[in-house]
C-alpha cells in the first residue's frame, strides 16, 4: 500500500497549496505529487507546498513511487479554489521633474503575485514632508503629471494597484520639483562707509523657494567709476577702491542654479568726504549732491 489519503489546504492570502498525505508503505523511494499540469518530486518528507499558481481549482494527486515502479494507488485531495488575492508592487517605478511646479511618475504593472485580481486601476499619493495630509489621487494611469507644486522641493510618492478587494501593496519613490529663479534681493542699506569704501548689506527675498547660490553686487557713479563682484555668498559685501565723497548707485543680483533674479531696486549712497583736502564749501556739497 502507498498514499492513502491527501490533504490540501490554500494558504490564505497567497498563491499557495500545503499538501499532506498518510503512507501505509513506509519504505517508498519519493513521492510524486501532481496539480494541473504541474508535478513536484518529494524524497524523506510526506508533505509538500506548491507556490505559484493560477486563480482556478485545483485536485492535488499524489503517488508513492518505489524503485522507479508506482507503490499502490494514486490519491486524490479534494477540490479547492486559489481565489484572487491583491495585486504585488508596482515596478519599475520612476519619478522626474518636468519644471520647477509638477513632477512627472511612471511605473510598470506589478509582476507577483501569480493569483493576484485584475487591475483596475491605480492610486497615486504624493507628500512634501509637511504636517499637511498627503494628495490622493485616483484612477490615474502610467505616466502621471503632477502639477501644482512647489519649486525645489522633495516629494514623496506613492503608488499601488486598485483591484475588487481595495488596494495592492504599494511601490514608494522619491522626486524634487526643478530649481526657478530667486525673488528681488531686498532691504539695502549701508552700515558704514568711509571715504572710499561702502559697506553694503540686503535680505534676500522672502518668496525664494529655491538655495542661493551665490549674489552679485554692481555700483556705479556719475563720474565714470563702476564695478562688480560675483560669487559673494554672504548677504554683506565692502566695496573699496572708491573715491571720496562720491554717489555711488548699488544693485544686487540673487542666483540661483536656475540663474538670475531680478535685479534689486538701486540704492544710492555716498562716501565721506576727506575734509584735509576739501574745502567747507566742498565738504557741503559732498552731502547735498
Amino acid at each position: 500500500v502507498g498514499v492513502t489519503d491527501v490533504s490540501a489546504v490554500v494558504v490564505a492570502g497567497s498563491c499557495s497549496v500545503e499538501v499532506s498525505w498518510d503512507v501505509g508503505c513506509p519504505d517508498a523511494d519519493n513521492y510524486t505529487v501532481a496539480w494541473n499540469g504541474g508535478t513536484q518530486v518529494v524524497t524523506g518528507f510526506t508533505n509538500t507546498t506548491i507556490n505559484g499558481l493560477q486563480v482556478e481549482s485545483y485536485n492535488i494527486t499524489v503517488q508513492a513511487v518505489m524503485d522507479g515502479k508506482d507503490l499502490g494507488e494514486t490519491k486524490t485531495s479534494a477540490s479547492m479554489e486559489v481565489n484572487p488575492i491583491a495585486p504585488g508592487v508596482p515596478t519599475n517605478i520612476k519619478v522626474g521633474a518636468k519644471g520647477s511646479d509638477n513632477l512627472t511618475v511612471s511605473w510598470d504593472d506589478p509582476t507577483t503575485p501569480t493569483c493576484m485580481g485584475a487591475i483596475r486601476g491605480y492610486i497615486l499619493t504624493y507628500h512634501d514632508g509637511s504636517d499637511d495630509t498627503p494628495v490622493e489621487v485616483t484612477d490615474v494611469k502610467s505616466p502621471h503629471h503632477i502639477t501644482g507644486l512647489e519649486p525645489c522641493t522633495d516629494y514623496t510618492i506613492t503608488v499601488a494597484a486598485t483591484w475588487s478587494g481595495g488596494n495592492g501593496s504599494v511601490a514608494t519613490k522619491n522626486g524634487t520639483t526643478g530649481t526657478e529663479v530667486p525673488g528681488q534681493s531686498t532691504d539695502i542699506d549701508n552700515p558704514s562707509s568711509t571715504t572710499h569704501s561702502l559697506e553694503v548689506g540686503w535680505s534676500p527675498s522672502e518668496d525664494n523657494a529655491c538655495p542661493i547660490t551665490s549674489y552679485t553686487v554692481k555700483w556705479s557713479s556719475d563720474s565714470g567709476g563702476e564695478g562688480q563682484e560675483e560669487g559673494l555668498t554672504d548677504t554683506q559685501y565692502d566695496i573699496t577702491g572708491l573715491k571720496p565723497c562720491i554717489k555711488y548707485t548699488i544693485t544686487v543680483i540673487a542666483y540661483t542654479e536656475k540663474g538670475a533674479g531680478p535685479a534689486s531696486d538701486p540704492k544710492t549712497f555716498t562716501t565721506d568726504t576727506d575734509g584735509k583736502f576739501m574745502t567747507d564749501i566742498n565738504w557741503i556739497n559732498c552731502f547735498i549732491l
